[in-house]
């Protein structure tokens, strides 16, 4: 199950469904791993997903801004999430993999 179809079909609220892609899918991506166009979505992501310190020992910075944020925020990056996978299984299917040239 990839991030896009948790987010879709898990149990749970979008927080709960979120975190949990997260942790098993797109904390494992390298920002390097994307083309640089869309590497500031990405960073985007991130940024919104680590907003937080954590604030026990153990906690990590997704949990604890998970914990803080709001369901509308959730939802949003979700949304943002659905549409970088989107354009890169739309370059997938159009070949236009020019940025991994080397």
């Amino acid at each position: 199950m990839d991030c896009t179809e948790i987010l879709a079909t898990s149990e749970g609220d979008i927080k709960s469904r979120l975190q949990y892609a997260v942790s098993k899918h797109l904390a494992l991506v390298e920002i390097n791993s994307f083309p640089n166009d869309l590497k500031p979505i990405y960073k985007s992501i991130y940024d919104k997903l680590h907003s937080k310190e954590p604030t026990y020992n153990g906690q990590t910075a997704i949990e604890a801004s998970m914990y803080r944020m709001r369901k509308k925020t959730a939802s949003t990056i979700a949304k943002e999430i659905w549409s970088l996978n989107r354009i890169l299984q739309e370059r997938k299917l159009t070949n236009d993999w020019s940025e991994f040239d080397t």
